[in-house]
């Protein structure tokens, strides 16, 4: 009731370039909520399909042509800054007020994605990038601590959680072999101390560097300390359960990966917490997978877009949507516990924790895009600087964090140079 119809007279359609529909489809006939919603204030969404190829190149020629423009696009990593200061998107401050009640909540989070003192996204919903899931039984069997019960006492932190791995690992018989932890989890450590690899430095007005932060050094050393101990297991393991019955203590992953065809199994006793507090710090510390549609430039239907974006929003604000959520989980999730619920999808989403996003996924495809990795991990160098120091050279030599800096310092800084450029343009151009 709290959201307004689109006017009439107003435009009512808009378009979605994509690469999934939302509507409605044969393989996904369930129509969404926030879609139900939109159609009840007269709103309607019309499909154009993309691939994940050719998804950035075509709304560029979109925007280009003048012809048949998007509305909406699906917010990624890639989206900011980079693209936004090519002007293929627009801000969104007039069709999104973050004084009112609806979106306050959010509006932390959307000051990261400001240019020119302009808002670019306004965060929807939130879901835990990773979180580490572990088997209780083992937990007890070892004599350990429980890491929900350190979570709770504001205990859990890389200390809490390196003695453990290290205890349960030195705790192996002569004829086998235990790890510590397998799957992602490096990228956490580092924003654990609430900075991140490429920063926005206000003072400067640009985008910088991180590189040589103190916080970083000792996040690095850490990991490093983990695979050097032989607590890293460094291969694919695709869910939990298969995790644990390799003798590896935690397994950093997203909610997919303990959820669904591969959640805990009648008679399982599996527990999850968040990645740990950096002991240092005196907040709680996250990434975060965020939905959010980004407003693309030359689009007119301000009207529409304010009503689409009310309507996907309440459906993660309002008790009764979170409700209906909660109870089709625990219908496909029975065995998961409160306890593992509310760290998923309660605390990880919430206020509880601050969440940080790193710019230097935006920055450039050379810095962040996988796809277009020229290096023998076929990783981008942002991710591959969060995770390297757990990997070895072809002399099976373990990369150091000083090492890493140094071999990649030239391209962050050239990178960088190149889009504070592109964003001071974008600043004279819209003065």
């Amino acid at each position: 009731e709290s959201i307004e119809a689109i006017p009439e007279g107003a435009e009512k359609e808009i378009l979605y370039l994509g690469e999934g529909d939302l509507n409605p489809t044969k393989g996904s006939p369930e129509k969404s909520t926030e879609l139900q919603l939109f159609e009840s204030k007269g709103g309607k969404i019309r499909f154009q399909q993309t691939s994940n190829e050719d998804r950035f190149d075509n709304l560029a020629a979109a925007i280009t042509a003048n012809k048949d423009i998007p509305d909406i696009f699906k917010y990624e990593w890639l989206a900011f800054p980079s693209q936004g200061v090519k002007d293929m998107y627009q801000p969104i401050d007039s069709i999104v007020d973050f004084s009112q009640p609806l979106w306050s909540a959010t509006k932390d989070t959307a000051d990261q994605f400001m240019l020119n003192g302009k808002h670019y996204v306004a965060p929807l919903g939130y879901s835990a990038s990773a979180m580490l899931c572990y088997d209780k039984d083992i937990i007890d069997a070892e004599g350990l601590d429980d890491p929900y019960e350190l979570y709770q006492n504001g205990e859990w932190d890389w200390n809490a959680w390196y003695d453990m791995m290290s205890e349960y690992v030195e705790g192996a018989a002569a004829d086998e072999e235990r790890y510590g932890i397998n799957g992602w989890f490096a990228p956490f450590i580092f924003q654990s101390t609430g900075k991140t690899l490429i920063t926005y430095d206000a003072d400067k007005d640009e985008y910088v560097s991180n590189l040589n932060d103190a916080d970083f050094v000792r996040a690095s050393d850490m990991l490093y300390d983990i695979a050097k101990n032989g607590m890293y297991y460094p291969d694919w393991v695709g869910q939990a359960g298969d995790a644990f019955k390799k003798n590896i203590l935690f397994y950093a992953m997203g909610p997919w990966a303990s959820t669904g065809t591969h959640s805990p199994k009648d008679g399982d006793n599996w527990g999850v917490v968040p990645m740990p507090k950096d002991p240092n710090s005196d907040k709680l510390y996250t990434t975060i997978d965020m939905n959010a549609y980004m407003w693309v430039k030359g689009s007119t239907k301000n009207d529409a877009m304010k009503c689409w974006l009310e309507c996907a929003k309440i459906v993660y604000t309002q008790d009764t949507y979170k409700d209906i959520e909660k109870e089709k989980f625990f219908v496909n999730n029975p065995n998961w516990t409160e306890d593992m619920y509310n760290v998923a999808y309660v605390d990880l989403v919430t206020d509880k924790f601050t969440k940080i996003f790193d710019p230097g996924y935006g920055i450039s495809t050379t810095l962040s895009d996988n796809d277009a990795a020229t290096n023998d991990t076929k990783e981008a160098v942002i991710p591959y600087l969060y995770t390297s120091v757990m990997k070895t050279d072809e002399n099976g030599s373990q990369y150091t964090w000083t090492q890493l800096k140094e071999q990649y310092k030239g391209t962050v800084d050239s990178e960088l140079k190149t889009l504070n450029e592109q964003y001071h343009a974008y600043l004279e151009k819209n003065k």
